[in-house]
């Protein structure tokens, strides 16, 4: 889902939750966001698919654009 129709769930309080994880197909980091019914949402480009960053900041700001305070980053180690 694109981040603007993102933003309007979150204004709708349909989101409880953003999420940052390294992405199983690349090298860098999606956003997925949990909704109320726990359905995980990745965010996407233009094109449907997941959108992929880089930079582990950049990401985690990217989820801080939607409203969240705070990002959950689930690494596991």
């Amino acid at each position: 889902m694109q981040l603007s129709d993102i933003k309007s769930m979150y204004h709708r309080h349909e989101l409880v939750e953003a999420i940052v994880e390294p992405s199983l197909v690349a090298n860098g980091w999606i956003v997925e966001f949990k909704s109320q019914n726990g359905d995980i949402i990745p965010l996407t480009d233009f094109s449907g698919h997941e959108k992929c960053y880089r930079n582990l900041d950049i990401a985690t700001a990217t989820a801080q654009q939607v409203g969240f305070p705070s990002v959950r980053i689930d690494e596991p180690f």
